[in-house]
């Protein structure tokens, strides 16, 4: 039996999993949106969750490295560009 994945592995099959539903392929997403799907998306794949804090700094990693936010609502908002599938 194998090592349990890391937080990096999280955030890549996360992506992944992301680029593969057209509702968020392509577009911004809230951070905190991502935060609360974490849990779920974890129980599907059959993750123990790791911490939302480093899994979030992976995948800003492979979302571009950039922190962006947008007016959501009247409010600044933490938001990841999930980019297409290639």
């Amino acid at each position: 039996m194998g090592a349990p994945p890391t937080a990096a592995e999280h955030a890549f099959q996360l992506l992944r999993w992301l680029q593969s539903q057209p509702i968020f392929a392509g577009h911004f997403i809230p951070a905190n949106d991502l935060e609360r799907l974490y849990p779920a998306f974890c129980v599907a794949l059959a993750l123990c969750p790791e911490a939302w804090q480093i899994v979030s700094k992976f995948l800003r990693v492979l979302t571009g490295g950039k922190r962006p936010n947008r007016r959501i609502g009247g409010r600044n908002v933490r938001v990841y560009l999930i980019p297409k599938r290639d």
